[in-house]
């Protein structure tokens, strides 16, 4: 085995030479080094973590100090072609082998991190982490443990990313911004919400301060869940964190608010919007709007559709075509066909709607109200100005 592998390594020389041929390439059994230390609830017991191309232990060596003015190869290494050549192996072994020549750090850990960004491998990442940390013994990066718990995410391996945020405290590393969101923005996506927040506590527990996209972020995941509670409970935590909100959060949370029916608080959210200084525009008021119209069943919530629908007309707020016509239906619901005739007028002078849509929604809703003479009218009005077709 020992001359088999030094046969092999001739093909390794340096990077850029010809690729592993397969009638000779060595494939060695994997050995698994388990990262797994953090057990999922939320994971399957019918989905192990894979194998993945680890040693079997960390062994700690001694780190002999750089020289203080080191004279990097980076420029000397065609990136392209050592990744071309690393997509060949096949085992860490093969992957060691490829790299021998530079275990001594020829090459700068900058140019570590960017080959680790474009290994699209999960598992190869891994193995590259293992020769940076254990065969060169660079410094540990934490950009580096960025990178790899990136694409580890990517790939939905949940423990194995546990257990390299594990791994990273254990070399003295500490986890920044990059690190919490990516897991939280990963974890949440997959919708397991609470693993998410876990993260996003321990962040909290770390001093690391959260952004507004992340929180953002976890509130629309939330709400498209439909999981409206942890989506008010995140929204908490982001104002418990002085983070300035943006119009974005704010109609998201609107949204929010009014899906899980609480009307008062989306209400309270608008005038709270203002008071800040982020002034609510054609969304903020169009998805208020909904929820009224939405709930119209309840008269109370008609009254404060109508009442929301005026003012923002009278302050010059655009609303979508949509919006138009639902209050046109709720008008013909509560048999108000004076208002239905006033909407009606103004919106057939208004060059941004869709005439066609308008006369066919006021038609029908004539229709439904027996007011079979209205409906003949406005059909005949359709034709005369050609828009029937």
């Amino acid at each position: 085995m020992q001359s088999e592998a030094i046969a092999a390594s001739s093909f390794f020389s340096i990077p850029f030479l010809s690729l592993l041929k397969p009638q000779i390439h060595i494939t060695i059994p994997l050995t698994v080094k388990t990262r797994n230390h953090f057990i999922l609830q939320a994971l399957s017991s019918s989905s192990p973590a894979k194998d993945v191309w680890r040693r079997p232990g960390t062994t700690r060596f001694h780190r002999p100090k750089a020289p203080q003015n080191p004279t990097f190869l980076d420029h000397s290494v065609d990136m392209d072609e050592l990744l071309a050549s690393i997509s060949k192996t096949q085992n860490e072994n093969d992957l060691f082998i490829l790299l021998s020549p530079y275990k001594t750090r020829q090459l700068s850990i900058r140019f570590m991190v960017s080959l680790l960004s474009r290994e699209k491998d999960w598992q190869r990442s891994l193995a590259l982490l293992d020769w940076i940390n254990e065969e060169a013994r660079y410094s540990p990066s934490l950009f580096a443990y960025n990178v790899v718990i990136r694409n580890v995410v990517k790939a939905k391996e949940w423990a194995v990313a546990h257990g390299l945020f594990e791994e990273m405290r254990e070399k003295g590393l500490t986890p920044d911004r990059f690190t919490y969101s990516t897991l939280i923005t990963y974890f949440g996506k997959e919708g397991m919400f609470d693993l998410a927040l876990s993260w996003l506590q321990k962040m909290e527990n770390d001093g690391v301060s959260g952004d507004l996209v992340l929180f953002s972020n976890l509130i629309e995941l939330s709400r498209k869940l439909r999981d409206y509670s942890k989506a008010i409970s995140i929204f908490n935590k982001l104002k418990r964190s002085g983070i300035v909100r943006d119009l974005v959060c704010y109609n998201s949370m609107i949204n929010v608010f009014g899906k899980a029916k609480l009307f008062r608080e989306a209400r309270l959210l608008v005038k709270e919007m203002r008071e800040i200084g982020v002034m609510p525009d054609t969304v903020s008021y169009s998805t208020m709007l909904n929820m009224f119209v939405e709930n119209s069943k309840f008269v109370r919530e008609f009254d404060k559709a109508d009442a929301v629908y005026k003012e923002m007309q009278e302050e010059g707020c655009v609303y979508p075509d949509e919006v138009h016509f639902q209050m046109l239906s709720l008008y013909g619901a509560r048999k108000d066909f004076k208002m239905i005739e006033t909407v009606f007028e103004k919106l057939d002078s208004d060059p941004n709607v869709n005439k066609k849509e308008l006369h066919l929604v006021v038609a029908s809703i004539y229709e439904r109200g027996n007011r079979l003479n209205d409906a003949s009218e406005i059909m005949n009005r359709m034709n005369e100005r050609g828009i029937l077709s």
